[in-house]
């Protein structure tokens, strides 16, 4: 029955991760399409020498002109990373509290299933589209950069991928806990969501203001893409510890789903 019920929720979610795939490959290839104009022009690096070294570093804009700094500053400072929640959070809500809002888990717990086996096959299937997703991201990207002739290094590629994908996980359990505690959508995608922008927001922005530079290391953001993973080794900490949040996150918010009424609102 767990096996029905996850592939059930695979396939409630498959044709929106298509359209997430697509969207992000269009934006890989079209932003590193470009990367031919940026390697040979010094305009970008002239008028970056003129804006705050604090707004440089928190838009992830320092250096342009190298293969890594493209790609960090166009994609996975924060693009990357931000749609790959977004996406996380939608598949979920998709599967939780849109089908409750809709009267479709009703029918589900009617079968004999418990509670606990039908949200966690849901938020498997969401935190398997992710990890899939961040796959097809890391294969779009390498070839890319093949076609366009950027030299990055594959090991720190795939863990910058990595962690962006972790973010999204971190927004799958913020959204697992919201539909555990409510059945409203608008609530379920806000928590999502919201985490990633609000890491973005305490990790990149909370350093330019004097006194607030250590509340960034309060942000899951700042634990996984703190470290620029494009240009330096990742510690192991910065993949367990967003990780760890996720599953925290994800069991309470099956523990609250199974401490209240289950209906359509």
């Amino acid at each position: 029955m767990t096996g029905v019920l996850l592939s059930g929720a695979v396939r409630s979610i498959r044709r929106g991760w298509v359209v997430w795939t697509v969207s992000i490959a269009a934006l890989i290839a079209l932003t590193t399409a470009f990367w031919p104009a940026f390697k040979d022009s010094g305009g970008m690096t002239d008028a970056i020498a003129g804006m705050s070294p604090g707004l440089v570093e928190a838009l992830g804009i320092g250096d342009l002109n190298s293969p890594e700094g493209f790609l960090w500053g166009n994609l996975y400072a924060l693009l990357v990373p931000l749609l790959m929640a977004v996406a996380g959070t939608s598949f979920l809500t998709t599967l939780t509290a849109r089908q409750e809002d809709s009267g479709q888990y009703e029918l589900i717990l009617t079968q004999p299933v418990s509670r606990t086996a039908a949200l966690l096959a849901r938020i498997l299937a969401a935190v398997g589209a992710v990890v899939v997703l961040g796959v097809a991201v890391l294969l779009i990207q390498l070839g890319a950069n093949a076609i366009w002739d950027l030299d990055t290094s594959v090991s720190r590629l795939t863990a910058t991928v990595a962690l962006c994908a972790l973010t999204g996980l971190v927004s799958v359990g913020a959204t697992a806990l919201a539909a555990g505690v409510s059945a409203q959508p608008a609530v379920a995608t806000a928590a999502g969501v919201g985490v990633a922008v609000a890491g973005y927001v305490i990790s990149a922005l909370f350093p330019l203001r004097e006194g607030w530079e250590d509340l960034q290391y309060l942000a899951p953001w700042n634990w996984a893409l703190g470290g620029e993973p494009l240009t330096s080794d990742t510690d192991v900490w910065r993949y367990l510890a967003p990780l760890a949040l996720s599953v925290v996150l994800a069991t309470t918010g099956v523990i609250c789903f199974n401490r209240r009424d289950v209906h359509a609102p």
